[in-house]
């Protein structure tokens, strides 16, 4: 017999391999003894990717009783944040600015800028912002930038502001704050846009360390149960890597993106897991550095009301061209006077498919709240947020503000569309203490008795949905069969709240692949 070629066997080879993956491809799992939520259903079969209906099985999966949430999702999350902070300082529950500082003397690099998150002043006896000197005087050489807990706010030493070009004579963005002492110079902090004059300088990341990242990012999210995220602010190099990592098989979760405003030639993007459908818009800062824009001034602060990030002419525009573009707009919207200006602006942008987000709304008017269902807003809550600024909200906006503050169950009356997430790494990217927050409004240790604000807790119901049915319907994907599901060792819906915390993941499938364990 006649020896094939090269060419004829790389052929043979090419048309077995696409022959064989299709036979794989097309194998049936049927998941048997599955307590499934929201649902009557034991039995999850699974073809090509989809859940159908029953019919012969190539496969049997024993659950054994675990309990099943189908599409769990963190609908607010900053999945490449999430990556590039597993390689960076750890600041998170930091006592004092001395303590954060000592973290950072032990844990930085041997060379180049050293860079931190997770500070948060609202914890210190003092509860003031920091100033650089203690830092510059320990790093008198090393730029080092220390991002505060809810990324709206960084502490910048004065190797870095130097290498920055910043002093006292610099002016502050619109939309930013550059803290400064009695002399006018700068303390460090930069608030808000702002932070972008000392970013600027920092080591950007080459594309194969971007990737490293979210493969790392990948990894913890499928540890606890998620089989996708809604990741928010998405940049070009970011969205490229994704794309390329689907392109490789490299994607174990599906990502519906949202790019960091409306990027000049970036348009709606439909991968097998991965999909560019909104555009992330800013109204206003955040609450814990005082840049959320109020209607009235902060509490702790006589005649300050925070920064607005866009004008509401402009926002509204914004608005207008992401919709055009074919792109769900999805707006950072925190104090009432943001929310208010967000909820103007998607009214002014006119239809669209999917409806329009307003990402955290955490202090909301009376007279707003109606406006969400009327006008067919989605409001994208985070219950660790709640758990985590209940020690100083109420300061900041007074006694009656806050009866408009993270008031989940109140959206959920109001027929308002409502979605869970937990905006990682400003909070854990754990699911499970998002349910548990929900639930309880408490932190972990139980506190305070009967829960912050407790008529605002949901049931673990009401939470489930929030993080999977719901989300799905805000990203238009309800109807879509895909087999994306987490199995847990036992029913989340009645073991005791502190027993969320510890619920152990069995297996997490997407799009029926099994990722996890």
């Amino acid at each position: 017999m006649t020896q094939s070629s090269p060419v004829t066997r790389r052929l043979i080879v090419a048309i077995l391999v696409v022959v064989c993956s299709g036979v794989a491809h097309a194998r049936t799992t049927r998941y048997i003894n599955a307590v499934v939520f929201d649902s009557d259903a034991d039995t999850l079969t699974v073809r090509d990717g989809r859940f159908v209906k029953e019919g012969k099985a190539d496969r049997i999966v024993n659950l054994r009783g675990g309990f099943v949430v189908p599409r769990l999702v963190d609908a607010h999350a900053h999945v490449f944040s999430l990556g590039r902070s597993l390689g960076r300082v750890d600041l998170r529950g930091a006592a004092s600015w001395d303590d954060a500082i000592a973290r950072v003397v032990k844990r930085a690099p041997p060379t180049g800028w050293v860079m931190g998150r997770g500070w948060d002043q609202n914890r210190w006896p003092s509860k003031a912002f920091p100033t650089h000197e203690a830092l510059s005087r320990a790093f008198a050489d090393r730029p080092v930038v220390l991002t505060r807990v809810d990324g709206h706010a960084l502490i910048a030493n004065a190797a870095a502001m130097r290498a920055a070009g910043v002093t006292a004579a610099t002016k502050a963005p619109d939309g930013g704050r550059i803290l400064r002492d009695a002399a006018g110079e700068p303390t460090g902090v930069f608030v808000d846009s702002a932070m972008a004059l000392i970013r600027a300088k920092a080591a950007a990341l080459t594309p194969t360390e971007r990737k490293a990242a979210l493969k790392a990012a990948f990894r913890k999210i499928l540890s606890v149960g998620l089989t996708g995220v809604h990741d928010m602010g998405l940049d070009r190099r970011t969205i490229t890597a994704l794309k390329e990592l689907e392109e490789a098989g490299e994607l174990p979760i599906r990502i519906h993106g949202y790019s960091a405003g409306l990027l000049r030639g970036v348009r709606p993007y439909a991968g097998p897991r991965f999909n560019l459908i909104g555009v992330k818009l800013f109204a206003d800062g955040a609450l814990g550095s005082r840049g959320a824009a109020l209607l009235e001034p902060y509490s702790d602060e006589k005649g300050w009301k925070g920064l607005m990030q866009a004008k509401p002419q402009s926002l509204a525009r914004m608005v207008k061209d992401a919709r055009s573009a074919g792109f769900q707009p999805a707006i950072h919207a925190i104090g009432d006077r943001g929310i208010r200006v967000a909820l103007d602006a998607l009214r002014a942008g006119g239809p669209a498919r999917l409806k329009g987000r307003i990402e955290h709304a955490q202090i909301v008017n009376d007279a707003d709240f109606a406006r969400f269902k009327a006008e067919g807003v989605i409001a994208s809550m985070q219950p660790t947020h709640a758990t985590s600024d209940m020690p100083w909200a109420e300061a900041r906006v007074g006694a009656e503000r806050i009866k408009g503050g993270y008031a989940w169950q109140r959206m959920l009356k109001g027929g308002v569309p409502l979605v869970f997430g937990s905006d990682f790494p400003v909070e854990s990217y754990d699911v499970r203490k998002g349910l548990y927050a929900a639930v309880t409004r408490q932190d972990e240790a139980g506190s305070p008795t009967g829960g912050w604000l407790p008529d605002q807790r949901v049931t673990i119901t009401e939470a489930l949905r929030a993080f999977s049915s719901s989300a799905a319907k805000a990203v238009g994907e309800a109807d879509l069969p895909h087999a994306d599901f987490a199995v847990y060792e036992r029913d989340l819906r009645t073991v005791k709240p502190s027993e969320l915390l510890k619920a152990k993941v069995r297996l997490v499938v997407v799009g029926g692949d099994e990722v996890f364990p």
